[in-house]
């Protein structure tokens, strides 16, 4: 009789083992399939966006233009266990951004004005400075409040592609943090 108790518990540790590592095995593979669609998304957005050349024949040919419509873009989510979070909505046109969180942020929740307001959209306004670029062209933002929460994000005359992707990179950093610290 202990040498069949002996067997199960050989068998039942034998199962914990195979099933530790195909758990391992999914986890491993799972990883791999949101980094694939990360970079869709970061592909999506790249190719969502004016090209310079195209920005640059409108400017020359000076017709009236109409407002274009805002596109939405991925929104910025947080993953809780299983389940995902929207922080924010994204929405683009031409040279614009809009961010409008979905959950009440206060401006002054770390690192809102630290890091994507100081490091990051006030350095590449330094950037368009040093560029000498004239004021209507270079990049500002404003901050849409409610009382101490952000209402919204607006970035204006965002060059180029990549700054686009720095962007939102920045904001979904920045967002994710900020939820994190609300979990607290």
């Amino acid at each position: 009789m202990l040498k069949l108790e002996e067997k199960e518990l050989k068998q039942l540790a034998e199962a914990k083992k195979i099933l530790t590592s195909l758990i391992e095995k999914l986890e491993s593979e799972l990883e791999l399939l949101r980094a694939c669609v990360s970079i869709v998304d970061e592909a999506l957005i790249k190719k969502s966006f004016t090209t310079a050349e195209k920005l640059i024949e409108r400017e020359e040919v000076k017709e009236e233009v109409v407002e274009p419509e805002w596109r939405e873009l991925p929104p910025i989510t947080y993953r809780v266990g299983k389940s995902e979070v929207t922080l924010a909505k994204v929405y683009a046109r031409e040279r614009e951004l809009r961010i409008i969180p979905k959950i009440k942020f206060s401006i002054n929740t770390p690192p809102f004005e630290s890091f994507l307001i100081k490091r990051v959209l006030e350095k590449m306004r330094q950037k368009d400075e040093e560029l000498a670029l004239p004021p209507n062209k270079m990049i500002n933002y404003e901050v849409k409040l409610e009382g101490d929460a952000i209402k919204e994000l607006v970035i204006r005359n965002i060059i180029g592609e990549d700054r686009f992707v720095s962007i939102r990179n920045a904001a979904k950093w920045t967002f994710a943090r900020m939820y994190e610290k609300l979990l607290r």
